[in-house]
């Protein structure tokens, strides 16, 4: 987005709502035809050293989110480590959210941006 935090509020439904405002619109009271709020999909890849509490412990919370419905596991794979006696895991996994029509545009608009940069030589 535009560099500011981004805030996580209880959107409809129970999902996410990911803003840069301090709390969620009311699309309730909102005139008719005015855009609700969009779904969203926040990717995310993680490479976890099981043999790590810190990344035991964020592999737990991925798993604890599937389970509530927030998040959703796309591909997973395991490798035993035998110098740990220990797993390492690929995982590559989204977070179920929501935003605002408004700065879910600037949002795209500032990931293409990244995205191009590279290519472009900046």
């Amino acid at each position: 987005m535009d560099g500011r935090k981004i805030q996580v509020h209880i959107g409809s439904e129970g999902i996410p709502f990911l803003t840069q405002r301090s709390g969620v619109p009311d699309y309730k009271s909102a005139l008719p035809g005015r855009l609700q709020p969009q779904h969203i999909r926040k990717a995310r890849v993680d490479v976890l050293n099981l043999s790590d509490d810190s990344e035991f412990e964020r592999y737990q919370k991925i798993w604890d989110a599937v389970g509530i419905g927030v998040a959703t596991v796309v591909e997973e794979e395991r490798h035993w480590v035998e110098a740990s006696s220990n797993w390492k895991v690929f995982i590559r996994w989204y977070i179920n959210s929501q935003m605002d029509p408004s700065e879910l545009n600037a949002a795209r608009l500032a990931s293409v941006k990244e995205m191009v940069s590279p290519i472009n030589g900046g």
